[in-house]
């Protein structure tokens, strides 16, 4: 690729997103019942963004939305390929999430010389991984409801803690 050309990657994943249901629309896939599915889409689309990624001289938001995207897809197939209990299946979307910042680490930000920049992906799949387990041990009522009741008084409490963080330490680089 010549240098300075950039192609037009949202044009383009908007233009197969198009073609794609259009012609499932039309009823052009219905022989093939596979590559008429969502998780088809799902996955042709996550595939688009891992390309877009590798072309764009690895720009983090084509591999954390294809990442994204992907999980979103591992989301749908699984549960039909394997038999996994209901609370499991609640909980898989946050786990597969949680999975693909792990996986923007491994691929993209642990060269990183930065700490800050290298290690951020870690935050969001903790949360997301501590939220898919605080599903699972509600849904199998190890942790009983009632507790979220205190999460009540505590959320307001942590909302401004880390709001106070943040403008405090914006304060201090600033001034």
């Amino acid at each position: 690729m010549a240098k300075g050309l950039r192609l037009p990657y949202i044009g383009i994943f908007l233009l197969f997103s198009g073609l794609f249901l259009l012609s499932r629309t039309l009823g052009l896939w219905e022989q093939f019942p596979f590559l008429y599915s969502t998780e088809t889409f799902l996955f042709l689309s996550s595939f688009l963004f891992f390309l877009f990624y590798l072309l764009s001289a690895r720009t983090q938001g084509y591999l954390v939305t294809g990442l994204i995207i992907l999980s979103l897809a591992g989301t749908t197939y699984l549960p039909r390929q394997v038999k996994l209990p209901p609370f499991l299946d609640q909980t898989l979307f946050f786990h597969l999430l949680s999975l693909a910042f792990v996986l923007v680490f491994i691929f993209h930000t642990r060269t990183f010389q930065e700490k800050k920049r290298r290690n951020w992906p870690f935050y969001p799949a903790a949360i997301l991984f501590g939220t898919g387990v605080l599903i699972y041990l509600l849904d199998t009522e190890i942790l009983p409801v009632a507790i979220l009741q205190r999460f009540d008084l505590l959320w307001p409490f942590a909302l401004i803690i880390v709001g106070l963080y943040l403008v405090l330490n914006y304060l201090a680089r600033r001034g």
